[in-house]
């Protein structure tokens, strides 16, 4: 009986698992169709808001002030 169960949900996660991979799959093909076939882009206004504020969202700006808040002032050198 244990087993019929685990067969179950083992199945059962295995279908969520492919419905969820093919539906992330499917809106990604859609907005590459929507951006280079019909020229619709979604987020034109957020990048374009991004470039005007001059939003730095490099990893390196974000760890280095994550360390800073870590370790204080002594890391203050090292400060891009």
């Amino acid at each position: 009986m244990r087993i019929v169960i685990y067969r179950f949900v083992a199945k059962s996660f295995a279908y969520v698992a492919i419905l969820a991979m093919g539906s992330v799959a499917t809106f990604v093909v859609g907005m590459d169709i929507f951006r280079y076939c019909f020229g619709i882009d979604p987020v034109e206004e957020e990048r374009e808001w991004m470039r005007r504020e001059n939003v730095d969202l490099s990893l390196n700006v974000l760890s280095m002030s994550l360390c800073q808040d870590f370790h204080g002032d002594r890391d203050r050198q090292f400060q891009p």
